[in-house]
């Protein structure tokens, strides 16, 4: 992922190298810590020292390379841990209009969107995500969800059935269906923003 440019001399290479290193080495502790925690809303100081830490290494190198993708990943990924989401989304934003080939990107954008109550992109994003891998049946459920954001129930269901057709035994799919289907038909209250790690959280 260290897309290192060719026009930089050796001393500019070793600063770029370094501070992606270092950049990933904080930011791969603190996405474990909040892989074996889930349950924590905020990170501790700690980590979240870390986090501060790891964004100051890419953001020198993409002003080292501006189209440094990979170190806008990081970012993107840095702001997301950390819990600033319109930040998170707009460094994914940015990454896909240099690489609109990576499916990731694209999911992420789109869950992003869906956490800060962006319908429209996140409708975007997630049909995006599904157009470059039409078997993954989470990129259906991510999908569904963006529909229901943007309260339209009949395209809803049908991507979640579509889900659960490739996938019939997963229970974070099966989650989704249940939290789909009491949304809409419940009370007809939608949504306005939708966290797709808490609905399809694995219990």
């Amino acid at each position: 992922m260290n897309n290192i440019p060719l026009y930089l001399d050796d001393d500019q290479i070793n600063d770029y190298s370094g501070s992606f290193k270092r950049g990933w080495k904080k930011l791969i502790k603190v996405l474990l810590y909040r892989e074996r925690r889930p349950d924590i809303a905020k990170l501790n100081w700690l980590n979240q020292n870390r986090v501060e830490q790891a964004i100051d290494c890419f953001k020198k190198c993409v002003a080292a390379f501006p189209r440094s993708w990979s170190s806008m990943w990081g970012l993107g990924k840095a702001y997301q841990v950390s819990g600033d989401h319109s930040a998170a989304l707009e460094w994914f934003e940015k990454i896909y209009l240099l690489k609109q080939d990576l499916v990731d990107v694209s999911l992420e954008a789109s869950i992003e969107a869906m956490r800060i109550g962006s319908p429209l992109k996140a409708l975007q994003y997630a049909q995006q995500a599904l157009a470059l891998d039409r078997r993954n049946p989470d990129f259906h459920a991510n999908l569904a969800l963006a529909f229901l954001l943007n309260k339209k129930a009949d395209e809803a269901l049908e991507e979640i059935q579509k889900a659960l057709k490739l996938a019939p035994n997963n229970r974070q799919i099966q989650k989704a269906d249940s939290y789909l289907e009491k949304i809409i038909s419940g009370n007809g209250i939608y949504p306005t923003f939708i966290d797709p790690s808490q609905v399809l959280q694995d219990e």
